[in-house]
């Protein structure tokens, strides 16, 4: 399952509860960034950070479906 839409549309609300329900991986952009160490915090990221960012979720998303997890993707 894919989430996409705009920022605080609830998306990461709704992936939550997705998983919940189906025992699926969340895997959420904004965590992942955490992650790497960028702050989320009122202004947007650099490009750079955000770049690091996808690259990081992309591994992680393959390697979770290589294994055969089914996951909610959160991204923007």
């Amino acid at each position: 399952m894919l989430m996409c839409g705009l920022p605080f549309a609830g998306k990461s609300t709704l992936a939550r509860r997705i998983a919940a329900a189906t025992g699926w991986v969340h895997l959420e952009t904004d965590a992942i960034a955490r992650d790497l160490g960028f702050a989320l915090n009122d202004r947007p990221l650099p490009r750079a950070a955000w770049a690091a960012t996808y690259r990081e979720s992309y591994a992680r998303l393959d390697a979770l479906l290589g294994n055969g997890a089914s996951v909610v993707y959160d991204a923007t």
